[in-house]
């Protein structure tokens, strides 16, 4: 016996509309899910900063506090680790946001920058970019954020101030002083250790706030050699440091 072809293009027509509304999302009440506002996850509120505070050592149980353009700040107290790490929350809308880090073990004061959200260190080479960008050493343009300098001008003085260690002998590593994530003893690290070297070498800088006051001037010029490598005996085996220990 054949089929009824009406029935079947009944059937097949009555199953459509019933999987059409299941697709629709129909609930008991009849309403779908657009009505109902169900949109999908909502986005995250808050960004998160991090990132390494030292200046060759760590910088240990330093405050860090961020200053943002729209007047807020981290959502709750940062406070670097025993290696100088950190990390704190802020509001989605809040960059960009200055960093600063004070006090703590060894006790200075740093400043850094974030415009978007992630690794952000906090070194004295961030904060000498920063004074060469602003022209200011002190940190009080952080103040007004109508007076900031944007991301463009800060690449620039970055690229001045790496190009002008690099001719006073600094081996850079790859990377951005800013976002480029290090640890306490590798490549970055060892370059803050020799920026404090070629300041204790060179009897026209007194200290760090000198040298500072130096490269917000624009003197880059004068930027201190950087420290030599002790020299290697070749008589002496490659290890002797393993061996002596």
């Amino acid at each position: 016996m054949r089929p009824i072809k009406g029935t079947f293009i009944v059937g097949a027509g009555l199953l459509s509309i019933m999987l059409a509304v299941a697709g629709c999302g129909g609930d008991s009440d009849g309403r779908g899910g657009a009505d109902r506002g169900d949109n999908g996850p909502s986005a995250p509120s808050s960004s998160t900063l991090a990132g390494t505070a030292a200046v060759g050592a760590a910088i240990q149980a330093g405050t860090v506090t961020a200053t943002c353009s729209d007047g807020s700040g981290f959502t709750a107290a940062v406070t670097t680790g025993n290696d100088g790490s950190w990390s704190g929350e802020i509001s989605n809308t809040a960059l960009p946001c200055v960093l600063s880090v004070t006090g703590g073990t060894p006790p200075v004061t740093l400043r850094s920058y974030a415009s978007q959200a992630g690794t952000i260190n906090i070194t004295p080479i961030t904060d000498m970019v920063l004074a060469l960008a602003t022209g200011v050493a002190d940190g009080s343009w952080v103040a007004t954020p109508t007076s900031w300098p944007n991301a463009g001008a800060i690449a620039s003085s970055q690229a001045e101030l790496l190009t002008a260690m690099t001719n006073a002998g600094f081996a850079l590593p790859s990377g951005s002083p800013f976002t480029t994530a290090f640890n306490i003893g590798d490549a970055w690290d060892k370059v803050l250790d020799d920026i404090q070297g070629a300041i204790d070498a060179d009897g026209s800088v007194a200290d760090y706030a000198a040298l500072l006051d130096l490269v917000k001037d624009g003197n880059l010029d004068s930027f201190p050699d950087a420290p030599e490598a002790p020299p290697t005996d070749p008589e002496l085996p490659a290890n002797l440091d393993v061996l002596t220990d």
